[in-house]
Parts: C-alpha cells; sequence; structure tokens
C-alpha cells in the first residue's frame, strides 16, 4: 500500500487530493456506490423512457416536474438543514430522493412512473443543501476548489463502467437492463447513504445552527427568507453566480436529456454508441483534469468561466453544422469535456466559498429555489423545440452560453472584504 501511495503522490493533484480528512475525504470515499449505478444508467435513461412509449415532449415533462420538485425541496431543504443538522438531513432526503426514484425507475411502464420518479427524485436538492455544508464548512477554504475536482474524477473514473451497460443491451436489449441496474441501484446508493452516515460528523456550523433553531416553529423560520431574498439580490457577486448558475442548469439539462436522444435520432448513432460517448468524454476530462486542471484551479473566475462558455458555443455548434454526420460528435464530445472542467467545478467552489456563512444553508436554499423556479420551464420548453426540430434545443443553449459570457464579461461582482480573504487563489477572483 506505500508503494501504491508513493506511486499516486508523484502527481500534484493527486498528492493533494490524499492530504484532504475529515468529512470531505469521507464524501469523497462513499461517491462511487452512487456513481457506478448512476455511470451504467444515466446515458440510456432518456432512450429507456423513449423506448417505453414517451415522446421527446412528454420526457421534457418529467424533467420539468423533477426541476419543480427540486425547487420545492430547496426551499425547504435549508430550514430543515439548519433545523435536524447536516448529517441527518443528508440521511432523510438521500433515501427518499434517491433509493425511492431508483426503484420506481426499475419498475416503471408509462409516463406517469417517470413523473412520480422525478418527483421523488428532485428532493435530492435539500440533501445537496446539507451535503454542500459537510464539505464545505469544516474544510480548508483553500482545498474546497480541489474537493470538488476530486469528486469529479471518481464521477469521471467510475464512466469506464459503462461497458458493461453496452454488454447486457446488447444481449438482453434495453429495457430489462434498464430495470435491472436500477434495482441494483437501490442496493449501492442504500449502501453509500448509510456508510457516510457512519463515518462523518456533524459540521461546527450545522450545531450551532441546530442550537440556534432548537426552540424556533419550522413556520417561523419561514419569515428569515425575506432577509436571504436581500442577500442574494443585493450582493453582486450572488447574484452574478445565480444567473452562472441558472445557465449552467439548463446546460446540463440539454447535455444530460436530450444529447442521446439528437445523436441517436440525427445522427444516427445506435443505442450500445451511444453508450461509450461518456467513457471517451471521461477518459479526456481525467486527462485534462490530471494534467492541467490545478493550473485552470489557479487562474482568475472571469477568464475561466468565458473560455468554458465559448467552448460549449463551438462544441454545439459543430453538432448543428455537421449534421446526418458523426464528424460533429467527434469534435463535440472533447470540445464539450473541455468546457465541463472549466465550468462546473468551478461554479460548485464558487458557490461554497462566496455564500454567507452564517446564513449559507438558508441562501444556499434560496438560490436553487430561484434558480430552479427559472430553470423548471426549460424542460418542457426544449422537449416541445426537439419535438419541433432536435437542432433547436442546442441554438437554445447557445444563445444562453453568449447571454453568459456576456453577464460575467461586464457584470460587477465585488465581494466583501472578508470573501476575499478567504477565497483561495484556486477559485480565482470574482
Amino acid at each position: 500500500m506505500k508503494a501504491i501511495s508513493a506511486l499516486l503522490r508523484r502527481n500534484r493533484f493527486l498528492d493533494e487530493l490524499l492530504s484532504i480528512e475529515g468529512n470531505a475525504k469521507y464524501c469523497i470515499l462513499t461517491l462511487p456506490f452512487q456513481m457506478i449505478v448512476y455511470s451504467l444508467y444515466t446515458p440510456f435513461a432518456s432512450l429507456y423512457m423513449k423506448e417505453l412509449g414517451l415522446s421527446d415532449s412528454q420526457i421534457g415533462t418529467v424533467v420539468t416536474v423533477g426541476l419543480i420538485s427540486q425547487m420545492a425541496s430547496s426551499f425547504i431543504g435549508g430550514m430543515v438543514t439548519d433545523k435536524i443538522g447536516r448529517r441527518k438531513s443528508n440521511l432523510l432526503f438521500d433515501a427518499v430522493a434517491y433509493v425511492t426514484s431508483a426503484l420506481l425507475m426499475a419498475v416503471a411502464h408509462n409516463f406517469w412512473y417517470f413523473v412520480i420518479a422525478q418527483g421523488f427524485y428532485g428532493l435530492f436538492q435539500a440533501s445537496n443543501n446539507a451535503w454542500n455544508g459537510l464539505i464545505g464548512e469544516d474544510c480548508e477554504p483553500d482545498k474546497i476548489s480541489l474537493v470538488f475536482s476530486g469528486l469529479q474524477v471518481i464521477q469521471l473514473l467510475t464512466t469506464f463502467l459503462a461497458p458493461i451497460a453496452i454488454f447486457f443491451i446488447d444481449r438482453y436489449d434495453l429495457v430489462p437492463t434498464m430495470r435491472v441496474i436500477y434495482g441494483i441501484a437501490t442496493v449501492t446508493i442504500s449502501m453509500k447513504i448509510l456508510l457516510l452516515y457512519h463515518f462523518d460528523h456533524e459540521t461546527e456550523m450545522g450545531k450551532r445552527r441546530m442550537s440556534e433553531t432548537r426552540d424556533i416553529p419550522l413556520y417561523k423560520m419561514f419569515a428569515g427568507y425575506r432577509g436571504v431574498l436581500g442577500i442574494i439580490f443585493k450582493t453582486p457577486a450572488t447574484f452574478l453566480l445565480l444567473a452562472i448558475v441558472i445557465i449552467a442548469n439548463v446546460i446540463t439539462v440539454v447535455c444530460n436529456n436530450f444529447f442521446s436522444l439528437y445523436i441517436s435520432n440525427t445522427l444516427g448513432v445506435s443505442d450500445a454508441v451511444v453508450g461509450y460517448v461518456p467513457l471517451v468524454r471521461a477518459a479526456i476530462l481525467l486527462l485534462f483534469m490530471f494534467g492541467v486542471q490545478h493550473w485552470i484551479n489557479s487562474l482568475p473566475y472571469k477568464p475561466v468561466m468565458i473560455i468554458g462558455l465559448l467552448i460549449y458555443i463551438v462544441g454545439f455548434v459543430s453538432l448543428i453544422l455537421a449534421r446526418e454526420s458523426l464528424i460533429g460528435l467527434y469534435i463535440y464530445i472533447p470540445l464539450e469535456a473541455v468546457a465541463y472542467a472549466f465550468v462546473m467545478p468551478r461554479k460548485d467552489a464558487l458557490l461554497t466559498l462566496f455564500v454567507d456563512k452564517h446564513d449559507r444553508s438558508k441562501v444556499f436554499g434560496m438560490l436553487y429555489v430561484i434558480v430552479l423556479g427559472v430553470s423548471a420551464p426549460f424542460g418542457s420548453i426544449i422537449g416541445a423545440l426537439s419535438d419541433s426540430n432536435q437542432v433547436y434545443p442546442l441554438i437554445l443553449v447557445i444563445l444562453l452560453c453568449v447571454l453568459g459570457c456576456l453577464l460575467v464579461l461586464f457584470g460587477r461582482s465585488d465581494l466583501r472584504r472578508e470573501e476575499e480573504e478567504e477565497a483561495p487563489a484556486a477559485a480565482g477572483e470574482l
């Protein structure tokens, strides 16, 4: 083991990652139990719904239901997280969101199964609130970007198990294979939830907020959101982050839910080949993260976000221009992977760093209420656009990326002095 550790530590990124302790360490170590099955079913989720008779518009509606559920859970998540603590909140909402939804997906037969499953799945936003607290509140500020990059690496490594799903889809067909994978997911995600709860500990801020809210009824805690709205809309940095997260959310909706439909229907890519796309993307991302991610983390915020959004634009344009040809796909995959490496880890790190510490859970909750309230209609909008012409969702996301570049370039984002002192160089400057 010492020899393996020494070998791993030759890479600067891995050396720093192995030095992480506390809750962040256990969040990283237990994540594979969830991400292994996630990587198996995610590339085929939309095709699974399509195979069971759903139209693109219905798939869009399912996405919208999930976003609305996320919005509702974000609203209550901050208060529940303060009331019962980060650990218990993460345990409760993870169990309901991930395990229940996976079980429903395993037995789904029509549109309504998917709607109900997404309703449960959307509760993960309340868990996400607690998860961010567990990861960031007791973590050294200069390691937060590193932690989120480490979480991304875990997700990418599990993607290389995708050929397992492809093998069984080729042999037993899509629907029965997906049912088994979702069934396995209910078991492995349950293991992840229980292991994390066993090893993690309540954060200092969590203990403080539990003490402060012990005698305050939940209905009175709702009133505190009025002040939170002021924090969000009167703080330029937080307001700018809000816009970035909304745009990133819509990009994710398109990439996760409609990209596979586009390359399957427009480019004629088979179901099996669709499964290899995340694998190739993960290989590129891993090379990128181990090679230059540390350098990206050291750059200021604005150029990183603008470059990332511009690369997204070029990638989506390549898909549009090379219709009925795989050339656009070959160009898109590496570009999307690099764009993701620029935009997504930095977005997550900035959210953790530049949200007010004392009201972190409430601010996170309200931020995502607003984000998801704005994002929710996009599921149905993109679904309707895809039914009309599968190029239209790509055009929409290109326009949003252009808007994001303009907001980052010209938006005011002055930080309070204490935030500037805490923000590590790895997160860059706003």
